[in-house]
């Protein structure tokens, strides 16, 4: 792929207090694999304050894409991110065009279908919208019903796994040390955010209810 280029329609820039003011966009196109960039094209362009529609063209630099193989495809980001604090900008329109004559790159560009292929992120400074707490993400994100369901799930699993490692299952006594570390972690971090740690999570809590009870002889 060759050099890329955006051309922006936007309405005008403001700043927090509702004044208008220029606004300065943090324009990349990168090839990315979850959160890591192998390869950006980047531009810092100022949208000057604007109550009509204006058209701004904005040429990209940086390293080009490498050929796309056939197997596996390797994905593309786009992002558009305002850079100073304190100042927003509206946009009617985004195109993304590259080198070579080749066409539209972009869908929904004109927002016509809302926020479709659009996704809100925030990767740079993150801090303010992590919970970083286990409990406070299950009950804002799930609500009550569902942060007791999974806390008694745990529970419980962790109650029979000391059971029976008690009873002498060397197994037990490692699945309740791993619940133990999941509790404890969640204290200071979002363990569940990250799909593969949720699952074995819910698996080890799992394995925890499927711990033998303790048997009683008849007499």
């Amino acid at each position: 792929m060759g050099k890329f280029g955006f051309l922006l329609t936007p309405l005008g820039a403001h700043n927090s207090e509702g004044g208008v003011r220029s606004a300065r966009l943090w324009l990349r196109m990168c090839e990315r694999h979850l959160l890591y960039d192998a390869r950006c094209q980047e531009a810092l362009v100022e949208v000057p304050p604007s109550h009509t529609p204006l058209a701004l063209e904005v040429p990209l630099e940086g390293r080009g894409f490498a050929p796309q193989p056939w197997w596996p495809a390797r994905r593309a980001l786009l992002s558009i991110a305002v850079y100073d604090a304190g100042t927003a900008a509206q946009l009617e329109r985004v195109s993304l065009r590259a080198g070579g004559g080749a066409g539209e790159l972009l869908r929904n560009g004109d927002f016509t279908q809302g926020a479709a292929r659009w996704f809100p992120s925030a990767q740079a400074w993150y801090l303010p919208w992590h919970i970083d707490n286990l409990y406070l993400e299950l009950l804002i994100e799930r609500g009550v019903p569902a942060a007791l369901a999974l806390l008694a799930l745990a529970g419980l699993g962790f109650a029979r796994l000391v059971a029976a490692a008690g009873r002498g299952e060397a197994v037990a006594s490692f699945l309740a040390a791993a619940l133990a570390g999941v509790a404890l972690v969640g204290a200071v971090s979002s363990v569940l955010d990250v799909p593969r740690v949720a699952l074995m999570a819910m698996l080890v809590a799992m394995l925890g209810l499927r711990a033998a009870a303790p048997t009683h002889a008849v007499k």
